[in-house]
């Protein structure tokens, strides 16, 4: 049996030396994908032959299906596209070459389908599976090498706050987030690419303790921008908590988990409640919780009004 292949970032170097071994041992990509390259994927799938092209800008998409006209070969635009190229249910592997981001969810989505995925990517640093804590300590154990890379993926299972904001003091900066949910557990996904100046822990933690309103809105906060009715450093604190990026854009598991820690919370202060608040570790425990639940609320208004739920 023939083996059949989906190639994700089909048009970049690793992508045409895939393509390369795909011919070589008799396999056959069914589907390609890539971001803009119109004259290459015009010729890889004259080449190939492949049931599905699939081009993330709409514009190039839209050029290339013009160009293919006389073929059998379905164009396909957008992330839609390259996601259907992902989990084409003809192809049994999917090689992930595409960088970043950009091709963290089209392999995802392969491994839902059951797919083998084959990562092919040599500009990344992958990092998964284990605690923010320990995370930290191997990325900052070894900075110059961390820094060699051109981007991180990662996808810490613990300590998830203080791994953002710990990010962002090694001049780590977060471009992109997704979040996906297995038996109940969430699992937050970031792209970090390494910046020049990073901070101090000793200037972050002077910036966050500081009054100085022009300090606040220094590199620190700078990336969180700003929402009506709340402080910069609040704002930055709720990003570092649930993920800036999964907020604006009001990402659907997010809010789920959002909902589910609500739920958590609103038990928490029935029983305290329940139990009577006549003591001082009680009363603490409940102003601690009762904290926690007003920044998930004010998180999951930012997160609807993101998913353009809210006014």
């Amino acid at each position: 049996m023939v083996q059949t292949i989906s190639l994700l970032g089909s048009t970049g170097s690793i992508g045409r030396q895939s393509l390369d071994v795909i011919a070589a041992c008799g396999m056959e990509a069914v589907a390609l994908a890539a971001n803009s390259s119109v004259s290459r994927m015009e010729e890889q799938a004259r080449q190939y032959r492949p049931r599905i092209a699939a081009l993330a800008d709409e514009k190039a998409a839209a050029d290339l299906r013009v160009r293919l006209a006389d073929t059998n070969v379905q164009v396909l635009s957008g992330l839609e596209g390259v996601l259907e190229a992902a989990t084409i249910s003809s192809a049994d592997t999917a090689i992930a070459a595409l960088v970043g981001m950009a091709g963290l969810r089209p392999a995802l989505a392969s491994i839902r389908e059951g797919k083998r995925v084959c990562l092919a990517n040599k500009e990344a640093l992958v990092c998964a599976g284990m605690g923010g804590r320990l995370m930290m300590r191997i990325l900052g154990e070894e900075k110059a090498k961390t820094d060699s890379f051109t981007e991180l993926i990662l996808q810490p299972q613990s300590e998830i706050m203080q791994f953002r904001t710990w990010l962002r003091e090694q001049g780590l900066r977060i471009t992109d987030e997704t979040m996906v949910e297995e038996d109940g557990k969430f699992y937050p996904m970031m792209r970090a690419v390494p910046e020049a100046g990073a901070l101090t822990t000793e200037a972050v933690d002077e910036i966050r303790c500081s009054d100085d309103s022009a300090l606040r809105k220094s590199a620190v906060y700078a990336e969180c921008g700003e929402i009506r009715g709340m402080k910069q450093g609040e704002l930055c604190k709720l990003y570092d908590r649930y993920g800036g990026f999964l907020l604006q854009r009001g990402d659907s598991t997010l809010l789920a988990f959002l909902q589910k820690e609500e739920r958590i919370y609103t038990e928490i202060l029935d029983r305290l409640q329940g139990q009577g608040l006549d003591c001082d570790r009680r009363r603490m425990r409940y102003a601690e919780v009762e904290k926690l639940l007003a920044e998930c609320r004010k998180a999951k208004e930012i997160a609807l009004r993101g998913a353009g739920c809210g006014s």
